[in-house]
């Protein structure tokens, strides 16, 4: 169900490598300020702490736009299905109203059937009769 799919999610994913990386080379940077420069650990420590934190800050923004993006077009989503389910439930009760509506018309035209068959019989009985005085009637003039 190609509806049920988001293309962003491939955005979201490569957006995390990235904010891994980030903090990889921030390590890697901080190990090489701490010991292969002049900087003392507290001037390092402030420094990667502030990097850290507009990382974090950054990253938790863009994250939760995205969530919000996702959630609005789930929420879309959601409602053109509950649209559509409305419309199949009503299509359904129409459907089910139309069977019951023909099984009372076959019910009816069983009935008609049976009715026709014993006046058909009747009938044929008759004939018989009148076949019979026709030919009593006529044995009679011979």
């Amino acid at each position: 169900m190609s509806y049920l799919e988001d293309p962003k999610e491939a955005k979201n994913i490569s957006l995390e490598w990235l904010a891994m990386f980030t903090g990889i080379v921030t390590v890697i940077v901080s190990t090489y300020l701490i010991f292969g420069t002049e900087w003392n650990a507290y001037r390092v420590t402030n420094v990667v702490l502030g990097v850290a934190f507009l990382i974090f800050v950054t990253y938790a923004f863009t994250n939760s736009k995205n969530l919000k993006s996702s959630l609005s077009t789930t929420r879309s989503k959601a409602k053109a299905l509950f649209v559509e389910l409305e419309k199949t439930k009503t299509e359904l009760a129409e459907t089910e109203l139309e069977l019951r509506e023909k099984g009372h018309v076959i019910d009816q035209m069983k009935l008609d059937v049976a009715s026709m068959e014993g006046t058909i019989g009747s009938l044929e009985l008759k004939i018989t009769e009148l076949e019979d005085q026709i030919k009593d009637a006529l044995s009679k003039k011979k």
